[in-house]
């Protein structure tokens, strides 16, 4: 996600994906707004090096999604 794309604000090695959240809507304009799917997304500060990742499915009902560990 981030080869070829550093910046004064973003030196290469400076970024690092730790968890991708993916969602899958069953029609092609999506079952929720935009806004409402990225805030069912919830990161806490756990106390360690990475963050606890995890989605509020009540927030967004039958909307299928993944959470994908990065490398």
């Amino acid at each position: 996600m981030f080869r070829n794309d550093a910046s004064a604000a973003r030196p290469d090695g400076s970024m690092e994906v730790i968890k991708l959240a993916w969602w899958e809507h069953n029609c092609p304009a999506g079952q929720y707004l935009a806004a409402k799917v990225h805030r069912s997304l919830k990161v806490e500060d756990n106390g360690s090096d990475v963050p606890t990742v995890s989605v509020d499915e009540a927030a967004i009902p039958g909307l299928k999604y993944s959470l994908i560990d990065g490398e």
